[in-house]
C-alpha cells in the first residue's frame, strides 16, 4: 500500500519532492470524500527517504519531537516537500530531522525527528 502512496519526482539538495498518488486506497478510507494522508503515513514516507538517501533499509527506533501543524489533503497539495538532514549517532543509529512542507516550501505540515536503526 506504502509502494503505490508516493513517487520521488525530484531529489532536492536537502531532501525530496514527492507525488502523492490522490487514488491511493488510503485516500478513499482516510477520509471518504474528504481525504486526508495520515500522520503515519507521513512517518513511514520519511522513513522510506532515509532509506533512499543513506541506500540502506532502516527500521523505526524512535520519533522525536513530533508536531503535526496542518492537515496534507491531496486534492489540495499532491506534492510534497520532504525536508530532512541526517546524522549518525555514537550507537550507530541515524537521526534525521525532517520539515514536511508544500512543494514550495510556504505551508508547513509536520516537523519531527526520526531515529532509526540499519535493518
Amino acid at each position: 500500500m506504502f509502494n503505490d502512496l508516493y513517487k520521488v519526482i525530484e531529489n532536492k539538495e536537502n531532501g525530496y519532492l514527492v507525488r502523492l498518488d490522490k487514488e491511493n486506497l488510503i485516500f478513499k478510507v482516510h477520509f471518504e470524500g474528504s481525504p486526508v494522508l495520515p500522520g503515519a503515513c507521513m512517518v513511514e514516507i520519511a522513513r522510506g527517504l532515509i532509506e533512499l538517501k543513506i541506500n540502506e533499509k532502516v527500521k523505526l527506533s524512535n520519533i522525536k519531537n513530533l508536531r503535526f501543524v496542518d492537515v496534507v489533503v491531496p486534492t489540495d497539495n499532491d506534492e510534497i516537500l520532504f525536508s530532512f538532514g541526517t546524522k549518525v549517532t555514537e550507537n550507530e543509529t541515524v537521526e534525521a530531522k525532517f520539515l514536511v512542507s508544500d512543494a514550495n516550501a510556504e505551508k508547513t505540515f509536520a516537523k519531527f525527528t526520526l531515529i532509526v536503526e540499519k535493518a
